[in-house]
């Protein structure tokens, strides 16, 4: 299993420059370090446990009916699952990504803000299609 930093990192990337990524992360890191005074380092690893979701659902093409079809995640997914939703909800927002990056970090870390609510989404919608998780077989 590849470490935290590196699934980051590689999420952050654009058009294959990492360096520009690592200097993103550490500006944001230093940013936390700053508002929270506590470390930055644990204070993302809690954030990313907080947002692993356990449940996740695909698409499934039944006789022209489209079903969800609920499962489990293993850990690794787990833990790309929640870095993913943090980087893309940091990228939406057409300000400072450092700012919102950091923002969004210390709020999950809290248990709050826009990505738990959708955590919570998905979990419910996974939990509403429980009848359909027997047809799991891909």
């Amino acid at each position: 299993m590849l470490p935290t930093k590196s699934i980051l990192l590689n999420f952050l990337t654009y058009k294959g420059k990492k360096s520009v990524s690592e200097k993103l992360l550490n500006k944001s890191l230093r940013k936390i370090q700053k508002t929270v005074l506590k470390n930055s380092k644990l204070l993302l690893k809690v954030s990313i446990r907080n947002l692993s979701p356990v449940l996740s659902s695909t698409k499934i093409k039944r006789r022209k009916a489209v079903t969800l079809v609920p499962f489990f995640l293993k850990k690794p997914k787990r833990l790309s699952q929640s870095i993913k939703l943090i980087v893309k909800g940091s990228k939406t927002h057409k300000s400072n990504f450092i700012k919102t990056f950091s923002k969004e970090v210390i709020d999950s870390s809290n248990n709050k803000g826009i990505i738990k609510s959708k955590i919570k989404d998905i979990h419910f919608n996974s939990f509403n299609n429980k009848n359909f998780s027997h047809f799991r077989w891909f």
